[in-house]
């Protein structure tokens, strides 16, 4: 049965037992159209119109947004100034993503009547889907003074705000929405997502827990409150929320990309390097999955497929100093010390003060003969980072050297034993450094002690 609102005035599709109801959108009574007189010669065929409006709200109803469109064309061809039809139009013309041809039908609804508070709620919301949203603000504000009891104008109020990073406003938006609508499934999301925003964890769950409860098949959600999991030191059950998000909808890359990171961190690279390269597959231009999956590659010691990672990585984004010095330590690694150099000589021009480039770049320069750029670019990687233990087990190990004076080899031991306090005596590398310092400086018992404690450790 076709009733319209009599405080919004949007058309709605409701079956008779509903038609003497509230308004879902503002509370507002619903009221039966009157019958349509017979049309005069020249002037709107309003019968018609009724008609294939009627036809296009069931379609709009079923989620035949092309064929509503077309209703909707020919009702307006009837009688082409019903603001209402325009409205409708302009409802189907966004959900089918065609949202400037969408705000053109609001605009011509809005001269029509300027007052009509659904039209202004549904420009409102295209204007947020074209980026508009100082534009779509004035647009909802004015919604609400027609009509305050409007949940999903105070709702998209919200979510245009939180798109400008207003969220504590936003939060109150949704407050609003929420107590004049609970059930709201979209506001408990978006409110949550504002929540997040404003480090405010423990109420973002409580949102998306409640959203979860009344829209349990929203992937969305599910990656959402994930998300949240994983920054609250939650991993199995940010790795649960994920798995149930792409279960859900499998081709979800953001998904498949933070559960990628999650099994990265936990050191299960197959299962990692499986996510990224879904995610790589699915969206060829998501940058930080080439670089996660290159770092896994790098990590199990295939440095070829890590430098081919890194090098995908910098043809998408030429400006990413991580992924030069990601690609220069493994290009070292396969002993190519010049394409290593020229990598890391290009991490340090794009950031000056990257600690890890300069230790990598010091140890690009040994094999190449230089000592003193080497050792100068090693003391200004701990300059930088007091705390790279790294970068102390390079520098102990350059004092192990033949460059190094041979009266000064006792330095290496302090270098040495300064990185395996930093890295709290557990990464083998710097364990494999002290003993090497104690080897040159003749302490052969302690080197064997911790060459012994450094194959313990080793993967």
């Amino acid at each position: 049965m076709l009733v319209e609102c009599a405080l919004c005035r949007q058309s709605l599709d409701l079956p008779p037992a509903l038609a003497g109801g509230e308004c879902p959108s503002c509370g507002g009574p619903l009221v039966a159209p009157g019958p349509a007189p017979a049309p005069s010669p020249g002037a709107p065929d309003v019968g018609a119109a009724q008609v294939h409006t009627e036809r296009g709200l069931r379609a709009a109803r079923a989620g035949d947004y092309a064929r509503a469109v077309a209703e909707f064309t020919h009702a307006l061809r009837a009688d082409p100034a019903s603001a209402r039809t325009l409205n409708n139009r302009g409802y189907a013309y966004a959900a089918c993503r065609d949202h400037a041809r969408a705000v053109a039908d609001f605009d011509r609804a809005l001269e029509l009547d300027p007052t009509f508070a659904g039209a202004l709620n549904n420009r409102g919301l295209a204007l947020v889907a074209l980026g508009e949203y100082t534009r779509a603000v004035a647009d909802f504000d004015r919604a609400l003074e027609l009509a305050p009891r409007m949940a999903l104008a105070h709702q998209n109020l919200g979510l245009a705000r939180a798109a400008l990073g207003e969220h504590a406003r936003a939060v109150a938006d949704f407050d609003r929405a929420l107590a004049l609508a609970p059930d709201l499934v979209n506001a408990l999301h978006n409110r949550g997502f504002s929540q997040t925003a404003l480090a405010n964890y423990g109420a973002a769950l409580t949102d998306y827990g409640a959203a979860l409860a009344l829209r349990p098949a929203s992937a969305p959600a599910w990656y959402n409150r994930g998300f949240v999991r994983a920054l609250t030191g939650d991993p199995g059950a940010a790795l649960a929320d994920y798995t149930e998000a792409l279960r859900l909808r499998p081709h979800f890359a953001d998904a498949l990309y933070q559960r990628g990171d999650l099994h990265r961190a936990g050191g299960r690279l197959a299962e990692a390097v499986a996510d990224f390269t879904a995610v790589v597959r699915l969206a060829p231009n998501f940058v930080p999955a080439w670089l996660r999956r290159g770092e896994c590659f790098a990590v199990r010691g295939d440095h070829r497929a890590a430098v081919a990672d890194f090098t995908d990585a910098l043809r998408l984004a030429p400006d990413r100093a991580p992924a030069y010095k990601n690609r220069g330590a493994e290009r070292l690694a396969l002993g190519d010390a010049r394409g290593a150099l020229d990598d890391l000589n290009e991490a340090v021009r794009l950031d000056p003060k990257y600690a890890d480039a300069y230790h990598h770049r010091g140890r690009a320069r040994q094999p190449l003969g230089d000592e003193e750029g080497a050792v100068g670019d090693l003391i200004e990687a701990v300059r930088l980072n007091p705390n790279a233990a790294d970068a102390y087990a390079s520098y102990a190990s350059w004092w192990n050297s033949a460059a190094a004076p041979a009266n000064e080899r006792a330095a290496a031991v302090d270098m040495a034993r300064r990185a395996c306090a930093l890295s709290d005596w557990q990464d083998w590398t710097c364990l494999r450094a002290l003993a090497a310092a104690y080897a040159a400086a003749g302490e052969f018992a302690a080197a064997a002690e911790w060459a012994e404690k450094a194959t313990a450790c080793a993967p």
